[in-house]
């Protein structure tokens, strides 16, 4: 995961920085707490994706004003598989 408010730590000691090389160090630092870091496993959905018929359909009713727990109830699923479904 990344860490944002590390990061803005680490840039805030380069702004004090005495030295240039300093300066660099704490800037990589920070740049690296920027990035996410790829997890050793990934755990196997439990809920299955919307179908394209579903996603579609999620896509109309949220256009409509539609909530997004409303349409994951509609759907049967989660809130996350009706974001996928949105916002892809």
């Amino acid at each position: 995961m990344s860490d944002i408010p590390q990061a803005r730590d680490w840039l805030e000691l380069a702004l004090q920085a005495d030295n240039p090389e300093r300066c660099h160090r704490l800037i990589r630092r920070a740049l690296e707490e920027m990035y996410r870091r790829r997890p050793k496993f990934k755990v196997r959905p439990e809920i299955p994706s919307l179908t394209t018929k579903q996603k579609r359909a999620a896509k109309v009713l949220r256009s409509r004003g539609w909530s997004m727990q409303r349409i994951a109830t509609r759907f049967h699923t989660n809130l996350g598989r009706v974001s996928e479904a949105i916002n892809a």
